[in-house]
């Protein structure tokens, strides 16, 4: 082994990587990669130090590794968590408390990653607000990692071989253990890319390659100072680079994580090139070393910060002036913590490991223990109060169509006015815990199942059968078109899918193996079946974004080749925040939680500027239901629109029933003549 040294630059490394990921989080709402260097440098220092101790002492002491691990990572990481339980009962509404709380238990036992993957499977679940703790996954997978560190050491040690068949006989298993991992992640990134993103699988060969790196630098020739001027600056750059040449935040980590790793391997490698214009210098200096040494408890506490100042404020961003309080508030909170409670608690261990053997085991192995319960104690508690503040999921709430007491849409248009002093409904109680209808039947795919689900209503011997397809705000409509379908005994099949649009170019946001399956799948069914009309969505985008995507076009001509009539609607506005939520937070009857038509909606139907539509398409704009002129209210009609950000609510897709029946009625006369 190389003798132990203290690097500056990977120091310095760690100050860039953690800055970089708070600018990214604060200003630009998305990742930056930061968190793959982090990975890099993890690897590269643990596996040389767990090495490098077993051969200056003989043996691998679990134990002492353990320790160390608990001094230096629980300290941050349980304040943090324990001020987020206090802060979360204090300022978070009630509907989010018991899935934050939930978030802080599977943080404290290094699981927050797998915690989001399943999150991330579950398309309701995805539409909640980011958690203050959200960001702990990193640091599971990181701990993780820590442990299969030690596994994978402990198994190619022996103190009776000499260290370099140590080094080989890591080497053999580190390796495929890299190709592995990130051919996993190539092929999970392209079927899954949220599940990917915090998948442990997927990022173990980032932390294996840095393991190597640390295993290969003593055999490694030195390079010319000029190749170490240039890598360094190179390396230092792809870091810099990689969130703004990227999609990293739906892209990740698949091959492009390559990008930053070999960022940080290039400096890695660089260092000590021996000169102040070098990167090595420069990251190396003192004020980058000091934010170095306290960049874990930046990490940790930045997010946190953001979180609630967002919410307090009820921003979707902070501003440039507010960025730089939350960057210097996390920061002055990172070195209080890391002075007065980290760095003490890691000096005591320092001292007791001067003391004499027996002394040094006993405080090695209550370190352990009192980490051990420390964390339980966080997450049980956590756990207790996510089961107590858990809202469990209700029916929806329906109202009958042209209700004069809940007129819902038919009052955006003067078709019939609401009357004043009538408290909304449904309660927003029951919005937040409102599970739609198909959802409860199970006839509604999920997120990754490819399978067509299909559900009959009405009457099936029906002459008249519409078939509703597409993602969730095809499903969303099945309230609106339920109780037309039963006045006239028509048939009504549903076939909906989450995140899966009805198209034919697989646009399904990251899923796309299975919603192409699924899409192929209802194709060929309905070329088998063709029903009388396809009711689906006909726009994407937000605001001046909106448009009518290809891959619809393109779907809406192998209909008309298979003679089946297609009715559009226009998408519904998506917000860029939870609507009930904010209802829940302001009251019912306040304007905060309305959004502007602009924000929300491009100024014409994107339907309308198609040189050439498809015949068979019969397009239909219901935004004047959701929007006046100015703004897009969160009540209309006493009756509250959205569950969540963009989702309605079936109380409210119900009084679009008389909106939408004359358009079908119109439809299905021009069909039987």
């Amino acid at each position: 082994m190389t003798e132990r040294r203290f690097r500056p630059e990977i120091e310095g490394l760690r100050a860039v990587a953690a800055v970089l990921i708070a600018i990214y989080h604060i200003y630009l709402g998305k990742v930056s990669g930061g968190v793959d260097v982090f990975f890099v440098v993890a690897g590269f220092l643990v596996v040389g130090s767990l090495l490098g101790r077993a051969q200056r002492t003989g043996r691998v002491d679990a134990a002492a590794y353990l320790a160390r691990l608990a001094r230096r990572l629980l300290p941050n990481a349980l304040l943090v968590l324990s001020l987020v339980l206090v802060a979360s009962v204090l300022w978070l509404p009630a509907s989010r408390r018991s899935a934050t709380f939930w978030e802080v238990g599977a943080a404290a036992l290094y699981s927050e990653n797998w915690a989001l993957a399943a999150k991330s499977v579950d398309y309701l679940a995805r539409e909640d607000a980011a958690s203050p703790v959200q960001h702990f996954w990193a640091m599971s997978v990181q701990g993780q990692f820590y442990l299969l560190s030690l596994a994978v050491v402990l198994l190619a040690w022996t103190s009776r071989w000499p260290i370099a068949v140590v080094r080989r006989r890591l080497v053999l298993l580190l390796v495929p253990a890299a190709v592995i991992s990130f051919l996993f992640s190539l092929s999970l990134t392209a079927s899954n890319q949220p599940l990917a993103y915090f998948h442990t699988g997927t990022r173990v060969w980032e932390f294996v390659v840095g393991a190597l790196l640390a295993l290969a630098i003593p055999f490694l020739p030195e390079l010319p100072r000029g190749l170490k001027l240039a890598g360094g600056w190179v390396g230092l750059l792809m870091i810099v680079s990689c969130g703004l040449i990227f999609p990293v935040s739906s892209t990740f980590p698949g091959w492009i994580a390559l990008w930053p790793v070999a960022g940080a391997l290039l400096i890695i490698l660089s260092g000590g090139s021996g000169t102040r214009w070098s990167a090595d210098g420069l990251l190396g200096s003192r004020p980058l070393v000091y934010v170095g040494s306290v960049s874990y408890g930046l990490y940790l506490w930045h997010w946190p910060v953001l979180t609630f100042y967002l919410h307090l404020t009820g921003r979707t961003q902070a501003s440039l002036l507010a960025g730089l309080v939350i960057i210097l508030a996390s920061f002055g909170l990172s070195v209080l913590s890391t002075t007065f409670l980290e760095a003490p608690i890691r000096r005591r261990g320092e001292l007791a490991s001067r003391v004499r053997r027996t002394r040094r085991v006993m405080l090695t192995r209550r370190t352990v223990l009192v980490g051990t319960v420390c964390s339980a104690l966080v997450a049980g508690t956590a756990g207790i109060a996510s089961s107590i503040t858990a809202i469990a999921p209700i029916a929806p709430v329906s109202v009958a169509a042209a209700d004069p007491v809940y007129p819902g849409a038919l009052t955006m248009t003067g078709e019939l006015p609401a009357p004043p002093d009538v408290a909304p409904v449904p309660q927003i109680e029951q919005v937040l815990a409102e599970v739609s209808t198909l959802n409860s039947m199970g006839c509604h795919q999920g997120l990754l199942e490819p399978d067509l689900v299909l559900c009959d209503f009405g009457d099936p011997e029906s002459d008249v059968t519409i078939l509703l397809a597409g993602g969730s705000h095809s499903a969303h409509l099945y309230p609106a078109v339920r109780p037309v379908v039963d006045k006239h005994g028509w048939h009504l099949v549903t076939a909906t899918k989450s995140s899966c649009l009805f198209t034919a170019g697989a646009e399904s946001m990251g899923l796309r193996r299975s919603c192409e399956e699924w899409n192929a799948e209802l194709l060929d069914h309905l070329a088998a079946k063709p029903p009388d009309i396809v009711l689906t969505t006909s726009t994407r985008g937000v605001g001046a974004e909106e448009h009518i995507p290809a891959a619809y076009l393109t779907l809406w001509g192998q209909l008309e080749e298979l003679d089946i009539p297609v009715l559009a609607l226009r998408d519904t506005p998506r917000g860029s925040f939870n609507r009930a939520e904010c209802l829940e937070v302001n009251g019912v009857d306040t304007t905060d939680c309305d959004v502007p038509r602009a924000e929300v909606l491009a100024p014409a139907d994107p339907s309308t500027q198609l040189v050439d539509p498809p015949g068979n398409v019969t397009f239909m704009d219901l935004s004047d239901y959701f929007c006046d002129e100015q703004s897009c209210p969160a009540v209309i009609g006493n009756v509250v629109v959205y569950n969540d950000r963009h989702h309605l609510t079936e109380a409210y897709a119900g009084t679009l029933a008389p909106v939408v029946e004359p358009q079908l009625e119109h439809l299905i006369r021009e069909l039987t003549g």
